[in-house]
């Protein structure tokens, strides 16, 4: 589970695509849409094209793809 959509490629898609190819049934997850990640689109509009891109991203390794939905920003570690 990571953060942020995109987060994931950039850190792991090369391990899912190798571990889907080993027979694993993978999962990406992240904690938020990404909704603060544009200075053009609203977060609405940003959130619902980065959770799309995510999903294909997703799908590109053979993996499925969660988003739990908190605001970008407000996630906290304790």
């Amino acid at each position: 589970m990571f953060a942020h959509p995109d987060d994931v490629e950039m850190m792991c898609a090369g391990t899912l695509s190798l571990l889907k190819n080993a027979g694993w049934d993978n999962h990406m997850a992240t904690m938020t849409p990404g909704d603060k990640g544009s200075a053009v689109h609203t977060r609405e509009e940003i959130a619902s094209i980065r959770r799309l891109e995510a999903k294909t991203a997703a799908e590109t390794t053979g993996a499925s793809y969660y988003c739990l939905g908190l605001e970008d920003l407000f996630v906290f570690l304790q």
